[in-house]
């Protein structure tokens, strides 16, 4: 059983291997730009800190989780010392 091709078959036909380089060259385009996109939004950097002997002192006590219970203990100590003596509420 042979296959009748039409002449519109013959001609995509035609266009296909024609055409097919071009096609492989516009996918190898887009999948470079798909990867350099996605490479750069993975590899997106956030701005540098910069450090200077001043903000290091403010930053090591503002942010050092051992001084940070150490003033809430001052704190709760100073509230409790305020509080001590007054009677309580009649």
């Amino acid at each position: 059983m042979a296959r009748n091709i039409t002449t519109s078959g013959k001609l995509l036909y035609t266009l296909l291997v024609l055409l097919s380089p071009f096609f492989y060259l516009f996918m190898y385009r887009f999948y470079f730009l798909l990867f350099t996109i996605s490479t750069l939004s993975i590899c997106h950097a956030e701005p540098a800190l910069i450090l200077s002997q001043a903000s290091i002192s403010e930053r090591i006590s503002s942010q050092n989780p051992d001084l940070k219970a150490a003033r809430w203990k001052i704190q709760e100590a100073v509230g409790q010392m305020n509080q001590a003596g007054k009677l309580a509420r009649p």
